[in-house]
């Protein structure tokens, strides 16, 4: 082929009678000029908008909308020795045990939207980077994986979809003159990707594009089965050397973000309990672990809490994600297709397993709602989760027969 510059039908038309199979051409039809599909039915440009769905700053602490996870095994935030907030940024280390794993990963499930590209940027360092560890930085479960890889040395573009390596390319870190000991100094990472399933993704340092991992005319299978997965933050002990990572914001941002994507549900105990303790626990949800043997992605959205009492009664709610904390509860899903359960023949709870969230007083023969997400706070439940609401009646002497409703939007 000459230097001429070919439009993409003058290649189609060319490559039949130049022999080779269009599946092997190089060319990138989506950033060329005449790609069409940026225009609108009417030929007006598309415009877009950028939208954070996701974002998080490191400064004083780590607060709840990240969960700590030590060698696998979720611990309390505030009891890790391998987290700190220093100088507005987070480190993370694991002890200088062979094979020992910490990883910190955000509660929510960002949603994925088709056709709407995402991208995942954040600014991290990684000290002694030509060690022999194992460090992760981006979407990451315990099946599916797109992230930056640092192993023996080499930074890689790495994707995983149930347990199995679907691409591991990698990095060529000359092309943006840089080597991997620069890595530890301060870096952007992005990575970029408009899925539908078979799309390629994007794979940026200080805002260069350093690798494409390319699936489209590439694969017969999904590159991954779930983006909505969440942001991870890992380091594995390969050396007997104490693994470090410092890390100071995250952000995922979508174009054209809707909010809406999430189907209505609601649950209630379905008889009038009688309440004759303190703290009886009258409704309780709980977000699955799995679901269909998969991890759970679908973050829960409450809505609106309703109780009934005919004596004056608190009612409170707890969260938690310990099932110690609850006594004789058995679950039951909401419906065939849902990720929540619920619970409305448990007896007690310990309150030192839970986080009290509100409390309401309620008067005789009276009703109370409330209206949990705010214009700037949005209330949710993700895997683990558990809502419970009690009632605790006034008089101790007297039994309070009581209703509760929940109402709540499952993500889909």
């Amino acid at each position: 082929m000459d230097n001429k510059q070919y439009t993409p039908q003058q290649i189609l038309n060319e490559s039949y009678e130049w022999g080779w199979a269009i599946s092997i051409v190089g060319w990138v039809w989506w950033n060329w000029v005449e790609n069409d599909i940026q225009n609108d039915a009417w030929g007006r440009m598309k415009v877009y908008q950028d939208i954070s769905i996701f974002h998080s700053l490191f400064t004083f602490n780590i607060p709840s909308t990240w969960l700590c996870f030590d060698n696998w095994v979720e611990i309390a935030n505030d009891s890790s020795l391998r987290i700190s907030s220093v100088d507005w940024t987070w480190i993370i280390k694991s002890w200088a045990v062979l094979w020992d794993t910490w990883f910190l990963r955000s509660k929510r499930h960002p949603r994925y939207q088709p056709n709407r590209w995402h991208l995942y940027s954040t600014a991290w360092f990684m000290p002694s980077p030509t060690a022999t560890w194992i460090r992760k930085a981006w979407l990451l479960d315990t099946i599916v994986q797109v992230c930056f890889l640092l192993e023996d040395w080499v930074l890689y573009a790495y994707i995983m979809n149930d347990w199995v390596d679907k691409y591991k390319q990698a990095i060529d870190l000359t092309a943006i003159w840089m080597t991997v000991a620069d890595l530890a100094f301060w870096t952007l990472y992005d990575v970029q990707f408009q899925w539908r399933w078979v799309w390629d993704y994007y794979f940026y340092i200080n805002q260069k594009l350093v690798h494409t991992a390319k699936f489209l005319w590439n694969n017969t299978e999904l590159t991954i089965a779930n983006p909505a997965i969440s942001a991870w933050f890992y380091c594995e002990n390969t050396d007997w050397t104490e693994v470090e990572i410092h890390i100071w914001c995250i952000d995922i941002t979508s174009e054209w973000w809707k909010t809406d994507e999430a189907e209505y549900r609601s649950v209630a105990n379905s008889t009038i309990k009688a309440v004759n303790t303190a703290n009886y626990p009258t409704l309780i949800i709980h977000s699955k672990e799995t679901f269909f043997w998969k991890p759970n992605s679908r973050d829960i959205q409450m809505f609106r809490a309703t109780w009934s009492a005919d004596q004056k009664s608190y009612m409170k709610a707890y969260a938690t994600r310990d099932l110690w904390a609850i006594t004789w509860a058995s679950f039951t899903d909401i419906q065939s297709d849902s990720s929540v359960e619920y619970d409305v023949s448990a007896t007690a709870i310990n309150t030192w397993l839970c986080q009290l969230l509100w409390s309401r007083r309620i008067n005789v023969d009276d009703s109370i709602s409330v209206d949990i997400p705010s214009r700037n706070t949005d209330f949710y439940l993700t895997p683990w989760d558990y809502l419970i609401i009690t009632m605790e009646r006034e008089n101790p002497t007297q039994t309070s027969n009581v209703t509760c409703t929940l109402e709540f939007g499952e993500e889909i």
